[in-house]
C-alpha cells in the first residue's frame, strides 16, 4: 500500500489561543444574561434584635444607652447622604463606595439625644451569607431582621454613630484586623 506525503501546514504557537477561542465562540450558543440579584436594602432593627446589635465584640459599641427608638425614613436618608463624605475622611476606613455596605440601623438615646448606630456590612457579604445552602444543611443569615455580630472581621466590618438632630457622625469602630 502506498502512502502518500502531504506536506502538514504548521500553526504558530502564539496562534492556537486565538484560533481555540474563534472556534468556542462559533460553537457557542448565544448566553443568556444572568437574572439580577434583587437589591439588599439596608434596614431599621427594633426591640431585641436592636439591643443585640449594641452588644458587638470585637469593636467599641455606644455605652450609657438611655433607651431605644424608630428612625424615620426621613432620618434615614439624611444619614445615608452625610455617610459618604465622612467615611472618605476616616484614614482606616475602605475607600469603597456607601453602597458598597449593607446597613443596619439602630435608633437609641444617649445624654438625651437621639442618636442612630449604623451596623456596616460589606454588601457582598451580606448577600453571600443570606443564601441558605441546604446541600450543607445552611440555613443562612437573616441579617434584615436580627442583628449580624462579627467577631474579627476586619475592617470591612464597621459601625458609625450619628447624631440625628445634628445631623454629624460622633464616630466610626472597626473591628479588629483578621
Amino acid at each position: 500500500m502506498k502512502t502518500q506525503n502531504t506536506p502538514m501546514r504548521t500553526i504558530p504557537a502564539f496562534a492556537l489561543p486565538a484560533l481555540l477561542l474563534m472556534q468556542s465562540i462559533a460553537s457557542a450558543q448565544p448566553a443568556k444574561p444572568a437574572p439580577a440579584a434583587p437589591p439588599i436594602p439596608n434596614v431599621v432593627l427594633t426591640g431585641k434584635a436592636a439591643v443585640k446589635v449594641l452588644k458587638q465584640c470585637s469593636r467599641a459599641v455606644p455605652i450609657h444607652v438611655g433607651g431605644y427608638w424608630t428612625p424615620t425614613q426621613s432620618d434615614i436618608k439624611r444619614l445615608e447622604t452625610d455617610a459618604p463624605a465622612f467615611l472618605r475622611r476616616q484614614t482606616k476606613a475602605p475607600h469603597y463606595p456607601w453602597s458598597a455596605w449593607a446597613c443596619q440601623y439602630v435608633g437609641y438615646v444617649q445624654s438625651g439625644r437621639r442618636m442612630i448606630y449604623v451596623n456596616c456590612i460589606p454588601r457582598d457579604y451580606a448577600a453571600k451569607v443570606s443564601r441558605a445552602d441546604k446541600a450543607v444543611g445552611y440555613k443562612g443569615v437573616d441579617w434584615q431582621h436580627q442583628a449580624f455580630l462579627v467577631a474579627d472581621g476586619g475592617h470591612a466590618f464597621f459601625g458609625m454613630e450619628y447624631d440625628a438632630a445634628s445631623h454629624q457622625f460622633r464616630s466610626i469602630h472597626f473591628h479588629q484586623p483578621i
